[in-house]
């Protein structure tokens, strides 16, 4: 595995299409993952005082496929019957579900949204068992030895019987029903999109997971790290690696961009090293949908972005709330 440095300028990342790297039975891999998800997902829900009239507030636990309880905040506007649009928010890695204040730029729009955690990040345990241990700090490569097993598999199934779980809830409506997040966040976004044909439209950041072959090999920072050291104390003739790049190749979102019909607005820092823009736009490049924007911002790192937050509150506007 060469290590490269740096990444690509902006006009050969604009025609960035690497080949797809989804197997053989890729598609039938992600049906049987999809069996775990059950038709009714349970919760609990505890409503509590927060001091904005026009919004109600929920602390929730939902048992997820495995019964892990995912933590997230629900969040509906009180001014109107409903029911309401809604956004539905995954955090970045090592975050958690957020500030309720976060969210308020929605409410005030007339939006409700749910904003989940991430198992064994925030507040949210997980109740998966790993098949080998882990001499990396990070999730990146819990469970890698066997794909059915892998951490990601298991975020990913979350994913669905979380927005599974958002499509019950009443006062939701369910012709407008959008998703959005960050970095690990992006990933789930996309990941939401391509399996649930239900949603309305996409905003992923930076979005990680994509393009992981490359992404091992230009990022100069964050989880992509964890699998370089992985290889180093596991395998450190890398007699395995293409074997492990195969297992990754499942949970990569530029093997799953294709199947995205709705709209969807990406943004991607040009200095970022943690999810470097190539990796962004190999799965932006591979997008089906033709109302599809990606902002890039040149001064940019790994970092919230004020000025792509306007881009998504008119993205919002367009595709959400006409």
């Amino acid at each position: 595995m060469l290590r490269l440095i740096g990444d690509f300028p902006l006009e050969k990342l604009k025609t960035y299409k690497p080949t797809l790297t989804a197997q053989a039975d890729f598609d039938s891999f992600w049906e049987e993952m999809n069996c775990f998800i059950p038709q009714t997902i349970e919760s609990d829900i505890t409503w509590i005082d927060y001091p904005a009239a026009s919004l109600r507030v929920a602390d929730v636990s939902i048992k997820s496929w495995d019964g892990t309880p995912i933590r997230a905040w629900l969040m509906i506007p009180t001014n109107g019957g409903g029911p309401f649009p809604a956004l539905l928010h995954f955090h970045g890695y090592t975050g958690s579900r957020g500030q309720i204040g976060e969210f308020l730029k929605w409410a005030l729009q007339g939006i409700a949204v749910v904003s989940f955690e991430v198992r064994g990040q925030g507040f949210t345990p997980d109740n998966a068992r790993y098949p080998n241990g882990n001499q990396t700090p990070g999730w990146m490569t819990l469970g890698i030895e066997e794909k059915e097993k892998y951490y990601y598999a298991n975020v990913y199934r979350d994913v669905l019987a979380c927005v599974d779980w958002a499509f019950q809830l009443d006062g939701i409506d369910p012709e407008r029903v959008g998703v959005y997040g960050e970095s690990q966040g992006g990933a789930l976004t996309l990941i939401a999109a391509a399996l649930r044909s239900n949603l309305c439209l996409a905003m992923p950041d930076y979005p990680f997971m994509s393009d992981i072959r490359r992404a091992v090999q230009v990022a100069g920072s964050g989880p992509y790290l964890e699998l370089l050291n992985y290889v180093k104390f596991r395998d450190p003739r890398m007699e395995n690696y293409e074997q492990l790049m195969t297992k990754l190749s499942y949970f990569d979102v530029m093997n799953f961009s294709s199947r995205i019909k709705i709209p969807t607005l990406m943004s991607i820092g040009l200095e970022d090293i943690v999810t470097p823009p190539s990796t962004v736009f190999a799965a932006y490049n591979h997008l089906a949908n033709k109302e599809i924007e990606l902002k890039t911002y040149p001064g940019n790192g790994h970092e919230p972005n004020p000025f792509n937050e306007e881009e998504r509150i008119k993205f919002v506007a367009e595709y959400l709330l006409k």
